[in-house]
């Protein structure tokens, strides 16, 4: 068995666990235990702001919205990884249970301090702003699932947002050198020269998309590889 596989197999079980759990939460607790989006009553195209303190690793990191576009505005100023972005999104909204009463006395030391702190601005019609934040305490025995403290309720989650919050800056940060999405490039063209053995190479390439395929122009004419230059 690969590692692939076996990993499929480890998050596998951790989601039957954890469906397990809401459905047992809702059949012994009645309507008054939560479960739900972690950030229930918020819409995610209504947040402009994240940022979260990892007291664990000393590091604070800030994204904002601006104009539409993602950016990170701590420890730098740098366009965000859309990826990375929909990642911790995902981690915000993802599917919470609330622990029971009686667990709670014993996880409240998880939290004491807690291992980050997330911050979470919603903006309205308006200009309105609301803040909401987030404490995150231990990982379960099990390492699948992890604790959250939010609005006087300790909860549960899928450690999907844990991951996250333990991104590099280098992995927060936009790799892309155009900020052009791939389907509106139609074009490319290359000029200029470099010098090779004493003398002197043309470097001119025009390539064109042609429907799906793409075409080279220039220096010859020939069929390209459409995965390659989708790269």
């Amino acid at each position: 068995m690969n590692w692939k596989t076996l990993l499929f197999l480890l998050l596998l079980v951790g989601g039957l666990l954890y469906l397990t759990r809401l459905q047992e939460g809702s059949e012994q607790h009645g309507p008054e235990f939560y479960q739900g989006p972690l950030l229930g009553g918020v819409r995610p195209e209504d947040v402009t702001e994240i940022r979260w303190e990892h007291i664990e690793r000393v590091e604070y990191v800030a994204l904002e919205k601006q104009d539409g576009t993602w950016m990170l505005t701590d420890p730098l100023e740098y366009p965000a990884a859309p990826d990375r972005v929909k990642l911790v999104l995902d981690g915000l909204f993802t599917q919470a249970i609330e622990i029971p009463k009686a667990e709670t006395a014993s996880l409240a030391p998880h939290f004491d301090p807690p291992r980050a702190i997330v911050t979470v601005i919603e903006s309205k019609e308006g200009g309105a702003q609301r803040s909401h934040e987030l404490e995150v305490g231990s990982l379960d025995p099990d390492g699948m699932q992890m604790e959250v403290r939010y609005e006087g309720r300790y909860l549960r989650i899928l450690r999907n947002l844990d991951a996250v919050l333990e991104s590099s800056i280098s992995d927060l940060r936009d790799k892309r050198i155009f900020r052009v999405t791939p389907n509106r490039i139609v074009t490319i063209e290359r000029q200029g020269f470099t010098e090779i053995e004493g003398g002197l190479r043309d470097l001119a390439f025009t390539a064109r998309r042609e429907g799906p395929a793409w075409k080279q122009y220039d220096p010859v004419r020939v069929q390209l590889d459409p995965v390659a230059m989708g790269l």
